[in-house]
């Protein structure tokens, strides 16, 4: 699975390859859709200890995550 680190990586990835599907109940995790390859992708903050979150993190994630994590 890719991983991509850092605010700016995370955004500029984002705004230019993908859709926004869901978000989770707890409202800090994203669910996105790189429509050209149906790829799905989760925009997390996996230091949420850390003051505003920490540095965001996009991972690739299976459909199968996808369906259980944010029931797509």
């Amino acid at each position: 699975m890719s991983v991509i680190s850092g605010s700016q990586a995370v955004e500029n990835y984002i705004s230019l390859n993908l859709v926004k599907v869901a978000t989770d109940q707890s409202g800090w995790d994203t669910l996105y859709l790189n429509t050209i390859d149906n790829q799905y992708w989760v925009h997390t903050y996996p230091n949420s200890e850390m003051h505003g979150g920490g540095q965001p993190q996009l991972q690739q994630v299976t459909e199968l995550v996808a369906k259980k994590e944010f029931g797509v």
